[in-house]
């Protein structure tokens, strides 16, 4: 019987730790990459690429060990037609070195808020309270209305920065860079690889759903508090029925108008 092994990612782990790209070939004649142009490419797969699971803190390490404060941030109901685009900003009370708290926070089961139910985010909201420095930022329906919602989220970003009120950070985004924001890095689907970013995910989401549950007692007749303001067909009909409120986002609902019709939406 033979003693060898089968293979392993031993020998890739040596590497991986140093933040290489690791590329197996199997002809030597192949032409590889230069050594040169590994790092970077690591860098980018690290902060940009695929391979999305349950986020962890291995994006926030790389800035941790540089001395940065890591704030992850994340924006909830930028594709509303009513109501505020709403950001928060989150930031672990507990260093890097109290590895006893990362645990702790790991196991909380913190993700994209987009992949939880109502009941486990506001499970969960209390306890990344217990555990992050947080803030909350807004920009109303009216701010979406005139500078755009590009410009109104940014606004809302800078917000629940100024509501942290930490210095010396790298800030972690969400999607893409956002103008005026200090030292940053946008993370493509950052809510499913930091768990920075997906706490503050889940600190708007909650926020910002009560706050639409609020906001359907003085425009009722909506569903403010079922859609939370959200283009859905009940949504379309409570408007066409009851006109356009000072919650509505007037760009957004005219192009929910004219895609209802062209589907039947009567």
């Amino acid at each position: 019987m033979s003693n060898v092994q089968s293979p392993n990612f031993e020998i890739e782990k040596n590497y991986w730790d140093k933040g290489f790209v690791v590329i197996g070939v199997d002809d030597p004649a192949q032409n590889l990459p230069r050594a040169g142009d590994l790092q970077p490419r690591a860098r980018e797969g690290r902060l940009c690429g695929a391979g999305v699971g349950r986020p962890d803190f291995e994006i926030e390490k790389i800035f941790w060990r540089k001395g940065y404060v890591v704030v992850g941030v994340d924006e909830v109901g930028r594709g509303a037609v009513a109501g505020p685009v709403v950001a928060a900003a989150a930031a672990i009370k507990c260093t890097m070195y109290n590895v006893q708290c990362i645990k702790k926070i790991e196991k909380l089961g913190i993700d994209d808020s987009k992949k939880l139910s109502r009941n486990k985010r506001e499970e969960l909201t209390p306890l990344i309270k217990k555990y992050f420095y947080w803030g909350i930022g807004e920009a109303s329906a009216l701010e979406i209305n005139k500078f755009g919602i590009v410009k109104a989220t940014g606004l809302a970003m800078k917000r629940s920065l100024r509501d942290l009120r930490i210095k010396k950070t790298i800030i972690l985004i969400d999607g893409r860079h956002v103008k005026g924001i200090g030292h940053q890095e946008a993370i493509v689907k950052g809510d499913q690889k930091s768990i920075s970013i997906a706490a503050a995910s889940i600190i708007a989401k909650v926020y910002r759903d009560g706050l639409m549950r609020d906001l359907s007692g003085k425009y009722p007749g909506y569903g403010f508090e079922r859609h939370v303001g959200y283009g859905t067909k009940k949504h379309v009909e409570m408007i066409k029925k009851l006109g356009v409120s000072k919650m509505h986002r007037t760009m957004f609902v005219r192009s929910l108008l004219k895609t209802s019709s062209r589907r039947g939406f009567n």
